[in-house]
């Protein structure tokens, strides 16, 4: 069941940044209120991403523990005896140069990184959970772009936005983030779509 409750808890997690970002959108923006609605936007963006991390490094480290059920009937058998311990042979896997901190953990919303990590601990449905967060088209890329955007607001951030989403101004961001795109969803709530259809596909 833990697979199943990680996929409901993204899935609340990501109705709520939805939830968030679309009512800061369709408020009225008068001068007095705009600026709180910029922010909503932008906590919207950095829920999403931490969610995702949250959902990733959930179930790579259950599928890791084991003894549990796919949502799509298969059982993964026990192989450590808890997350916690998964997480201890995780790192015990970096050794010389490349030796991790005790409480080092990958950047879990990084589709690389915890690709590597599921690798790593050889969880039993590495085939299914590597290719459900590795799988394209993604918005892992610009959903980053813009959330460092946001967060940080330095030269790099912005110099990395444009790049990966071709804007770099606070107005130009947020008018990307709210771009209809084929059937009238808003960009943001595209990549949500998209998130959801990952996650659905990684705990089956």
């Amino acid at each position: 069941m833990e697979l199943a409750r990680a996929y409901a808890t993204f899935l609340a997690d990501a109705d709520a940044a939805r939830v968030g970002f679309i009512s800061a959108y369709a408020a009225p923006l008068g001068l007095a209120c705009a600026p709180s609605h910029e922010l909503a936007r932008e906590g919207a963006v950095i829920m999403l991403q931490d969610a995702w991390s949250r959902f990733c490094r959930e179930t790579v480290l259950v599928c890791a523990a084991g003894h549990v059920r796919t949502t799509g009937g298969s059982v993964i058998p026990r192989k450590f005896s808890s997350r916690t311990a998964a997480l201890s042979a995780l790192r015990a896997t970096f050794t010389g140069q490349s030796k991790k901190a005790k409480d080092w953990e990958p950047k879990w919303f990084d589709a690389t990184q915890a690709i590597d990590a599921a690798q790593r601990l050889a969880i039993p449905n590495f085939a299914t959970v590597s290719a459900a967060i590795g799988s394209s088209p993604s918005p892992l890329g610009e959903l980053r772009a813009v959330r460092n955007f946001f967060a940080h607001r330095g030269a790099t951030a912005g110099v990395t936005a444009r790049t990966v989403v071709g804007v770099a101004s606070t107005f130009e961001v947020h008018d990307y983030l709210t771009a209809p795109q084929l059937g009238g969803a808003l960009r943001f709530e595209l990549w949500i779509d998209l998130l959801r259809a990952m996650a659905r596909a990684g705990v089956r």
